[in-house]
């Protein structure tokens, strides 16, 4: 063969080879998901529910379920191997689950990481199968990762994904908003692949008039101190300054993936370099009412502690907040530490009114 004709036969496979590329990253961009800064979100309600009354207690539960996948594995955001998990192992999570929020019949139920139609957990819709066995009449729920395909990891790439934010309602419930929040400061490419972080904004009429407001969010994880979870609790807090302008009683349950003020990072080792130095939650604590005061995570920090290190039936370090406006009376608060074996995270407890 003639030089002329190899360095053709060469153009020609290069060729085929760059259109071929091409065609697989259009295919694989056709199904990223671009969410629009401010989405109304569907509330579903079979049958009557209530209206909140003023003075009632009402409980709630705030829990990451870590998209139902039990404890048998770490994963690959981890440090693991794992990126599946079994659908029976699935399924039995989800009982497990159902049967803690039995246990303690929370009026409202705040869950992030809810897998609807995701491969990794084999396609159940995890809100659909929690509704099943409990008896909420009101629910609305939100994705915060959605793709059709994420080629990442490597070895086994997720594949299609939705999680979502839920909640849970005894109560009728009037309208729900999505905030999309602050991507992490990474290539382009990647963060079409990546969470998109929000803020699921719920109200439930309070009888006689008026409403509650119930945040439920999950921030960036590994953001490293780039600034990503400062940016995100600053749009949280302008949500919830607009809530307290309007004169509406809210509250705010929330994995914030940061550790509280005061938390020395040096003790969880090469974990530190996950946190900032100086928490980022600085302000919240400063200007809204946490459910546990600041000085307790200083004084005596391992009642609050929230996430399970791999392996671990103890908690080493607090993650999951719970924040109130001043016309919401905290009655009690705990983290419910003997449920270690569902999820990565602890659920959390609390009572309230509103005065």
């Amino acid at each position: 063969m003639s030089r002329t004709k190899t360095l053709w036969s060469l153009a020609g496979l290069l060729t085929a080879a760059v259109f071929i590329v091409v065609l697989f990253f259009a295919w694989v961009l056709r199904g990223v998901w671009t969410p629009a800064k401010t989405t109304d979100v569907a509330i579903t309600c079979d049958g009557q529910a209530p209206a909140l009354a003023r003075g009632q207690s009402i409980r709630a539960m705030v829990w990451n379920i870590q998209f139902s996948a039990g404890r048998s594995q770490e994963f690959f955001y981890d440090g693991g191997p794992a990126v599946s998990v079994s659908e029976s192992e699935v399924r039995q999570t989800l009982d497990a689950i159902t049967a803690a929020i039995a246990q303690y019949t929370p009026d409202l139920v705040l869950l992030q990481e809810v897998d609807r139609d995701s491969r990794r957990t084999h396609h159940v819709d995890q809100l659909a199968e929690i509704l099943k066995r409990t008896p909420y009449p009101c629910h609305t729920a939100t994705p915060y990762f959605k793709a059709e395909f994420v080629p990442h990891p490597p070895h086994e790439p997720l594949g299609k994904v939705d999680m979502q934010l839920a909640v849970l309602s005894r109560f009728a419930m009037g309208e729900a908003t999505r905030h999309q929040l602050p991507l992490l400061k990474e290539s382009w490419l990647r963060q079409q692949f990546n969470l998109k972080r929000a803020l699921l904004q719920t109200t439930v009429p309070i009888e006689g008039g008026g409403s509650l407001a119930i945040f439920n969010s999950h921030l960036s994880a590994y953001a490293k101190g780039d600034g990503t979870l400062e940016a995100q609790i600053e749009e949280i807090d302008a949500h919830l300054a607009a809530a307290s302008a309007a004169q509406t009683p809210w509250i705010l349950g929330a994995d914030l993936n940061a550790l509280p003020p005061g938390d020395d990072t040096e003790r969880l080792g090469t974990a530190a370099d996950l946190y900032a130095a100086t928490s980022p939650l600085e302000g919240l604590f400063a200007t809204h009412t946490p459910a546990v005061p600041r000085y307790a995570y200083t004084e005596d920090p391992v009642p609050w502690r929230t996430w399970l290190p791999y392996g671990s039936t103890r908690a080493d370090r607090t993650l999951d907040y719970v924040f109130t406006s001043p016309e919401v009376e905290l009655l009690s608060f705990t983290v419910l530490k003997h449920i270690h074996a569902v999820s990565d995270h602890h659920p959390l407890l609390l009572e309230f009114r509103l005065r």
